[in-house]
């Protein structure tokens, strides 16, 4: 993971390397081209200084061949004054041009090596923006590439993480389930009471006995609701107050005598205490008592 973002951020510095380095190309391309022109507008002056100078050698030339000056070699010799003063004054005028010319001349061969200094660091520059495109390109390939393999285990992921989801809803559901199985299995229903109120709610009823009334037995009523009876965890649970004497208790429901024993607790308390739970519970899971 690690190893795909840096990747994603070495592409993205190369985009902005490539954007940089494009936009500096492009200056210096501003640079060289503002020069260049002023290479050549600085041309066309120098030619037409050149121009100037050869009409006013020509003039001279005319001049001079008008006044039959013939072989003199210096305007100090020119006995007419005015054409003298002109002379001068051309003479002047042609070193005066040759002077602009040569600094025309200066300039312009300081302007073409900025103008060249300028083209080489552009062309060395689109060297290096070409090798960042090609850089680029592939940076951009390999990228492209992880994407679609990042977008493929992020699909494997979802379809792993649908199964995961699947699996624990259906392990929740199981869990649940054995949960509450334990519960029941778990769950005891105890009534304990005076005789006549256990029966007016239907949880003991008496059977058997003489003339149906003497020598009947108690029992636990078949019909009897298990709302009106309390529940007791067997797991956490192995103990009974019941405030009666002891004499009194009567066990409605049948237990092993060996699985539980009562204890007084002064005149009007007992406790019954389960000793062995599995045993006591045998016979089934309710507990009744009456006194």
């Amino acid at each position: 993971m690690h190893r795909k973002i840096i990747t994603v951020a070495i592409g993205l510095l190369l985009l902005t390397s490539y954007g940089c380095k494009k936009k500096e190309i492009e200056e210096l391309q501003q640079k060289n081209e503002e020069l260049t022109q002023q290479v050549e507008n600085k041309d066309s002056r120098i030619n037409e200084l050149e121009n100037y100078l050869d009409k006013v050698h020509k003039n001279l030339q005319s001049m001079i061949e008008s006044q039959k000056l013939g072989d003199l070699t210096g305007l100090e010799k020119v006995a007419d004054g005015k054409l003298r003063e002109r002379l001068e004054k051309a003479n002047e005028l042609v070193q005066e041009s040759k002077e602009k010319k040569e600094a025309f001349e200066q300039e312009i061969s300081g302007t073409r090596y900025q103008a060249n200094k300028y083209k080489k660091e552009a062309d060395k520059l689109q060297k290096e923006l070409q090798e960042n495109e090609d850089s680029l390109k592939v940076v951009t390939e390999d990228l492209e590439k992880r994407m679609k393999e990042i977008k493929k285990m992020t699909a494997q992921i979802a379809d792993q993480d649908s199964t995961i989801d699947k699996l624990t809803e259906e392990n929740n559901a199981y869990l649940d389930s054995l949960n509450e199985k334990t519960r029941i299995l778990n769950t005891a229903y105890v009534a304990v009471g005076e005789e006549k109120e256990l029966e007016n709610k239907n949880i003991i009823k008496k059977e058997g006995g003489f003339l149906g009334f003497l020598g009947q037995t108690k029992v636990l009523d078949p019909n009897y609701n298990k709302s009106d009876l309390e529940t007791f965890n067997i797991e956490e649970e192995n103990s009974i107050t019941i405030e009666t004497k002891k004499r009194k208790a009567q066990m409605v429901t049948p237990h092993p005598k060996n699985s539980y024993t009562i204890k007084e607790e002064g005149d009007e308390k007992i406790i019954l205490e389960i000793n062995d739970p599995e045993q006591f519970w045998r016979a089934g899971k309710q507990l009744v008592i009456t006194y």
